[in-house]
């Protein structure tokens, strides 16, 4: 049986954890299991090294990385290991299931994308709208393509002579942006749930998801935000950054239907990682900490020659794994 396992089902020491091993909650998640569950794959650091590189092709990347992020979601509801799919013989499922994904990214916004498009069109200055270069930087850049709709209600405010659009209209097209970005995320938890991408346009359930929720909710886009600055500001780092951030806010948000108990509709999550690592994983590890970074190793020593040690950089509630050596399970403490 692998070490992860090994780790989980036998028992171990019930002596009391010094305080720095009790999981930091913000209000009510478990941000080191987010922040932390790649890392406990064995070879956590060659996946996202790969994915970091595969990121940085142009076109492929972005629908690449999206796809690997919907695997891993499926082996975390699953419960299975390892942790993180892999890369081998995999590239082109991933860009498929990526590209999916775009396209419900997109649908979401299409209404408003088609609006600002045939304002600009009507506008007595459209013919100095730079549509040829705004398409290639999209498909060329496709991380950014989710942007396309601020930076159109800008250019309809500031980059012609006289506004396509007025002020109010912009002001109204831009809450709508926020509010169907807001939402997006709950679709594709309904994506996880059903298996079926249409099901990302299951308004009643978004909606219901979302007031049931609203506080998990809240706390997983605050999660998701944090994450994804550090992630894309780590320069020069920012590639493996960003596939490490993307993880994150997936397990921020599937875990969502565990954080209430009389929640109905979490059947599909029995087996899952997210009740494992929150209840029975870090209670077998001891922790030893410093100012800046806390390393968690396997409690009993019968699971340090298969079970991968965490060194993690403490920012605030957020967890960053850095890359370590396996014999850092034999250290003593810090």
């Amino acid at each position: 049986m692998l070490g992860i396992d090994r780790l989980i089902l036998h028992a171990v020491s019930d002596a009391a954890m010094a305080p720095s091993s009790v999981a930091p909650k913000f209000y009510s998640r478990d941000w080191r299991s987010a922040c932390l569950f790649m890392a406990t794959d064995p070879k956590w650091k060659n996946k996202i090294g790969i994915g970091g590189w595969v990121l940085l092709i142009p076109i492929i990347g972005w629908p690449a990385i999206l796809g690997y992020r919907t695997e891993a979601i499926t082996y975390l509801v699953g419960g299975e290991l390892p942790l993180l799919p892999d890369w081998r013989n995999k590239l082109g499922d991933y860009i498929f299931k990526g590209l999916k994904a775009v396209l419900v990214i997109n649908t979401w916004y299409a209404p408003l994308l088609i609006w600002l498009v045939v304002q600009l069109n009507q506008s007595p200055h459209s013919d100095l709208v730079p549509w040829v270069t705004l398409a290639v930087f999209i498909v060329s850049v496709p991380i950014l393509s989710t942007m396309t709709v601020p930076v159109l209600v800008w250019f309809s405010q500031f980059g012609l002579p006289e506004p396509a659009i007025t002020f109010p209209e912009a002001l109204t097209v831009s809450l709508l942006f926020g509010l169907v970005t807001f939402i997006i995320p709950a679709g594709f938890m309904n994506v996880t749930r059903t298996g079926s991408y249409l099901k990302a346009f299951q308004i009643s359930w978004i909606f219901r998801t979302i007031r049931r929720n609203f506080r998990s909710y809240a706390e997983a886009w605050i999660g998701s935000s944090i994450v994804a600055l550090i992630g894309h500001f780590c320069f020069p780092l920012s590639p493996w950054g960003v596939v490490w951030a993307y993880l994150v806010i997936v397990y921020l948000f599937n875990d969502i239907p565990l954080r209430k108990s009389q929640h109905n509709d979490v059947n599909y999550l029995a087996e899952s990682w997210f009740r494992k690592m929150d209840s029975l994983y870090w209670d077998r590890m001891d922790c030893y900490a410093t100012r800046w970074t806390q390393k968690f190793t396997p409690a009993s020593t019968a699971f340090r020659s298969d079970t991968c040690p965490v060194l993690a950089l403490k920012i605030g509630p957020v967890f960053v794994p850095l890359p370590v050596s396996r014999s850092l399970s034999n250290d003593g403490k810090q």
